[in-house]
């Protein structure tokens, strides 16, 4: 059976224990004919049923992205008792690689191999409960389990024990238990720990609030490409919270997350850009260039930014139809002030044919939101009874809502009537 190049590398690592059955292999002199018989001697080896050679022969198969061979020769393994075919037989079950998605296969075959002690099944079986994939969601049975696979040194596992003492899910909440748990992940080198556990001395959390001690373990998510470590450890830049402040390494850091797709690290540089930071100079296309970025991944205050720059024509051309287009992409998600500015644009007849009527739609659902912006506008609507009935009582309701928060148009138009009741 011929073997592609790039199976090579992959057969002399899988191949090693089935050069007994390979005779004399020496792996020093190995090349792509060579590599070949190995492949063979370990296909001959899988078919007298060696367990050991029907297990490696999955590997290499797996690794060729062969999955549907990958899976009749862990299936095999399996049916020998091998634990780790055990579990890699469930996890093509988990993802439906070489098999037909199943869950509840997954499942069953994860629960084997985790009854022998396997750390990487015991973990799987423990999110499968904590999801309710494959199984009936029970968070108690996804403890026992992340508890199994942490005593056997399971990172992830570690990991997820830890949140589950954050999060009181399974066990009673418990946040130094929770630290405990992350901290043992962190220490052998997994990110998200390294993440959890920072965010845990951001907020003192189950440990003394420490933001050196912060930046210390987001510094060391960021060295393993965490996205969310790059863009919290943005925010103590932006804010000099355990560092000095330096926005040119917020933006650095923002830009790193950002590549990866994240929504709030474009937002954040699209504000950096509209206002200007020291070291970075303000820059209205620019800013408009990421609020877009932000606003096409579903942020809606990125969303609200972008209609705005539209509505005022900062950094782009005015164009009232594009800043309505976003403005209703947010009023949409619920967003209360874009629902605010949505209303504004159909009281005002921008972008959109006036209607008083849906502008007061558009108030109210912010004002029941509780936004300032829209409870004000809904109290001028009744105030000068547009597109509702005129009463005064529902104007001062309203108009005194919006002041209470602070809201300064409020404040004014609600200043006379303190002292009514």
């Amino acid at each position: 059976m011929e073997i592609r190049l790039q199976y090579a590398a992959a057969v002399l690592a899988a191949a090693v224990s089935c050069c007994s059955a390979a005779a004399e292999c020496d792996l020093s002199a190995i090349n792509e004919q060579s590599a070949a018989e190995v492949f063979r001697a370990c296909t001959e080896a899988a078919e007298t049923g060696d367990t050991s050679a029907e297990l490696n022969l999955a590997y290499i198969y797996a690794i060729g992205k062969k999955y549907q061979d990958a899976a009749k020769w862990f299936r095999r393994a399996a049916d020998h008792g091998s634990a780790d075919a055990e579990y890699l037989l469930g996890t093509l079950y988990l993802e439906g690689k070489g098999v037909a998605k199943s869950p509840g296969e997954a499942a069953r075959w994860l629960r084997k191999a985790a009854e022998q002690g396997h750390a990487g099944a015991e973990y799987s079986l423990g999110t499968l409960y904590a999801s309710g994939l494959g199984v009936g969601k029970n968070p108690s049975e996804a403890v026992r389990w992340y508890r199994k696979a942490a005593e056997l040194g399971n990172a992830e596992a570690l990991n997820n024990l830890g949140q589950a003492y954050c999060e009181g899910s399974g066990v009673p909440q418990n946040f130094s238990e929770c630290a405990k748990w992350l901290r043992k992940s962190a220490e052998q080198g997994n990110d998200a720990a390294m993440f959890n556990l920072a965010i845990m001395f951001e907020n003192g959390r189950g440990v003394p609030q420490d933001y050196r001690e912060a930046v210390k373990w987001h510094r060391m998510a960021t060295e393993h490409g965490n996205m969310l470590a790059e863009f919290n450890l943005a925010g103590l830049y932006t804010n000099g919270r355990g560092v000095t402040v330096n926005y040119p390494e917020a933006k650095k850091l923002y830009e790193k997350a950002a590549e990866k797709g994240y929504a709030p690290a474009y937002f954040c540089l699209a504000v950096m850009y509209h206002f200007g930071r020291p070291g970075v100079q303000a820059s209205l296309p620019v800013a408009v260039k990421y609020y877009r970025k932000a606003a096409e991944l579903g942020y809606p205050q990125a969303m609200v930014n972008l209609g705005s720059m539209y509505e005022n024509g900062q950094g782009v051309t005015r164009n009232y139809n594009e800043a309505v287009r976003w403005y209703r992409k947010a009023a949409e998600q619920g967003f209360p002030l874009a629902e605010s500015n949505l209303g504004s644009m159909y009281q005002r007849g921008l972008g959109v044919a006036r209607n008083c009527n849906e502008a007061v739609r558009w108030f109210r659902k912010a004002a029941e939101q509780g936004s300032p912006e829209g409870q004000y506008n809904l109290g001028l609507m009744y105030r000068q009874g547009l597109g509702v009935q005129k009463n005064e009582r529902e104007a001062e309701k309203w108009l005194r809502l919006a002041a209470a928060q602070g809201y300064a148009p409020a404040q004014s138009q609600a200043g006379g009537l303190q002292g009514r009741n």
